[in-house]
C-alpha cells in the first residue's frame, strides 16, 4: 500500500541562537566603556560628595570628619568658614555662618557681609538673627520687629525672648511690635502661651487686647492669661478679659446656676479633687429637675477629713454693698456644725462674711442669703467658698450631699440697704428648682 509522503514544514529561524553561541569575553567588551565611565565619575564625584557629608554631617558622617574639624555646625571660627566657601563658593548656609562669625569676631566687613547674606540666604536664621540684633543696636523698631516676627513664623524659638523684651521695653517698642500685628498674624498666640515667670503678664495688656480683637488667641491661651493674672493679683485686668472673652456676665457671679459645664479655672467655679483612697467630698453637675437645668452636688463621703475650702469663685465686686441668695437642699447630712458660705479677700484673710450653718434639710430646697460688704483691703477682689464651719468637723470628716442652685449676687444701694430694696439684680432663672435631683 502506499501511504502518502507530506513534505517537511519549514522551520522558522533561530534569531537567539547566535546570541547564545556568542562568547561571554566579547559581551564583557561591550561592558567596559560603560564601567569605565562609572568609575571615571565615581572618581571624580566621591570627593566633592565625602566634603559634603562631612560638612552636612550626613550619614555615614554624621560625628564628622577629621578632615573637616567643626564642620556643618555654627559657633565656628570664620576660618574654618571661609576654607570651605573656597571650594563651595554655594552654600548658603556656610554663608550665613560666616556672617555670624564675623558678627561675633567684631570684623569691619561684617555690614558688607550681611547685606550680600541678605540676599542669597535671605531666610536663614543665622543671618536674620544677626540682622534683628543690627537693627536692635540700631534702635529701628519697625524693623527689628518685622524680622524677629519672620524667625518667629519660620519657626526659630530663639527669637522669642527677642521679640518679648521688645514688646516690654518702652511704649515706643510695643507700638512697633503691634503694628505688625493683623488678622494673618500666627506668632502672637505662641508668644502669649509661653510667656516666661520673669515676664508679667500685665505687661503685655495691649497685645492681649489687640489678639482678642482680632481673633488671634486660642481660648487655651486667654484661659492661661486670666489665670496668670489672677496669680499676679491684677484682678481687674484679669476680670476684664474674661468678661471680653466670655461676653455678657452677671454681676459678680458666674454660673451660678451651673447650667454650664464648669470649667473650674478663671472665674468660674474651682474645686480640689482628692485621691478616691481619701476622698472625704466629691463634686458633680448633676441634672435638677424634669426640665432643662443642673445643680451642684456636694457628696460628703466621710471617708477622709476635708479640706478648708471645698468650693470656691474668685469675684470682682467694686461696689459697696451685695446681696448673695441661692437655693439649697440636704439630704441625710451627719453633721453638728454643717457648711457655709465664706467670703474672704481675694489675696486671702479671714472671713469678714458668712451664711447661716448649712444643715439637714430633708430633701427640700430651702433659700439662704449673706448681706455684705467688701472690706477696702480687699481691693473689690473677693472669694466665694464653701468650706466647713468648724475644723474640728472637717477634720473628722461628714456624711451626706448637699445641692446648690440658683446663686446670685446682687448689689445694694447703700441708701437703701437697710431696707433691702435692690438698685441693681442679676438676670437669673424666675423658679428656683424645688424637685430634688
Amino acid at each position: 500500500m502506499n501511504a502518502a509522503v507530506n513534505p517537511p514544514m519549514p522551520q522558522p529561524p533561530r534569531t537567539g541562537r547566535t546570541a547564545r553561541n556568542t562568547p561571554w569575553w566579547l559581551l564583557t567588551l561591550w561592558l567596559i566603556p560603560f564601567m569605565a565611565g562609572a568609575a571615571a565619575l565615581w572618581s571624580w564625584a566621591w570627593p566633592m560628595q565625602y566634603e559634603r557629608a562631612c560638612w552636612m554631617q550626613e550619614w555615614p558622617f554624621e560625628t564628622g570628619c577629621p578632615a573637616y574639624p567643626g564642620a556643618g555646625t555654627p559657633g565656628q571660627p570664620s576660618a574654618v568658614y571661609q576654607q570651605h566657601l573656597q571650594n563651595n563658593p554655594g552654600d548658603s548656609r556656610a554663608l550665613g555662618w560666616l556672617t555670624g562669625a564675623f558678627w561675633a569676631e567684631e570684623n569691619p566687613q561684617t555690614a558688607q557681609l550681611l547685606s550680600w547674606s541678605k540676599q542669597l540666604a535671605p531666610n536663614q536664621s543665622s543671618v536674620l538673627v544677626i540682622e534683628a540684633e543690627s537693627q536692635l543696636q540700631a534702635e529701628n523698631w519697625d524693623a527689628a520687629a518685622k524680622v524677629l516676627i519672620n524667625l518667629l513664623e519660620q519657626g526659630h524659638k530663639q527669637a522669642r525672648p527677642m521679640l518679648v523684651a521688645l514688646m516690654t521695653k518702652s511704649e515706643e517698642t510695643a507700638q512697633a511690635v503691634l503694628a505688625q500685628l493683623s488678622e494673618e498674624s500666627t506668632w502672637l498666640d505662641g508668644v502669649l502661651a509661653n510667656l516666661g515667670s520673669e515676664v508679667p503678664a500685665n505687661a503685655l495688656q495691649p497685645f492681649i487686647g489687640a489678639g482678642r480683637e482680632l481673633g488671634l488667641l486660642k481660648p487655651a491661651t486667654v484661659l492661661a492669661l486670666v489665670d496668670r493674672l489672677k496669680r499676679e493679683r491684677n484682678w481687674i485686668d484679669a476680670y476684664s478679659l474674661w468678661v471680653a472673652w466670655r461676653g455678657e456676665v452677671p454681676l459678680g457671679l458666674y454660673n451660678g446656676n451651673f447650667d454650664r459645664p464648669v470649667m473650674r479655672r478663671g472665674f468660674d467655679w474651682e474645686w480640689v479633687s482628692q485621691p478616691m483612697s481619701r476622698q472625704g467630698f466629691r463634686v458633680d453637675q448633676v441634672s435638677a429637675s424634669s426640665r432643662p437645668g443642673w445643680a451642684l452636688e456636694v457628696n460628703l463621703t466621710g471617708r477622709a477629713s476635708l479640706p478648708p475650702v471645698m468650693v470656691s469663685q474668685a469675684m470682682v465686686l467694686p461696689g459697696p454693698r451685695y446681696r448673695l441668695s441661692g437655693q439649697v437642699m440636704v439630704d441625710r447630712l451627719s453633721a453638728k456644725e454643717g457648711l457655709v458660705w465664706a467670703l474672704r479677700c481675694a489675696a486671702g484673710s479671714e472671713r469678714f462674711a458668712q451664711s447661716t450653718p448649712i444643715l439637714d434639710t430633708e430633701r427640700r430646697w430651702q433659700p439662704f442669703s449673706i448681706e455684705f460688704q467688701p472690706p477696702p483691703q480687699c481691693g473689690a477682689a473677693v472669694r466665694l467658698n464653701l468650706e466647713p464651719k468648724a475644723q474640728w468637723e472637717a477634720r473628722a470628716g461628714m456624711v451626706g450631699t448637699v445641692f446648690f442652685d440658683d446663686m446670685v449676687v446682687e448689689s445694694l444701694n447703700p441708701a437703701t440697704a437697710a431696707s433691702g430694696q435692690l438698685t441693681q439684680r442679676t438676670p437669673h432663672r424666675a423658679n428656683p428648682k424645688r424637685r430634688a435631683p
